[in-house]
């Protein structure tokens, strides 16, 4: 059962989704249905802990702790 569209003080409900934005109608954050969450921009955390897997195209950090067997393809540089 979908929600009609609404507007109150940057929320906005559409259907089985639910949105925050600014009040220029910009959308920050995004929640649907199935439990997925889309940010716009940048997230600013503590430690972040994951039960699944995390995915992406780069990953960047100061220093990498592998608990466990690790099997890395490639060259290692820099050590």
């Amino acid at each position: 059962m979908g929600i009609a569209t609404q507007y109150e003080g940057g929320l906005k409900f559409d259907g089985d989704q639910m949105y925050i934005t600014t009040s220029g109608g910009t959308t920050l954050l995004t929640l649907g249905n199935t439990g997925n969450a889309t940010f716009a921009g940048t997230i600013s955390s503590g430690a972040i802990t994951s039960t699944g897997q995390i995915t992406g195209t780069e990953l960047e950090g100061t220093s990498l702790d592998i608990n466990g067997s690790a099997d890395i393809s490639g060259n290692i540089t820099g050590v």
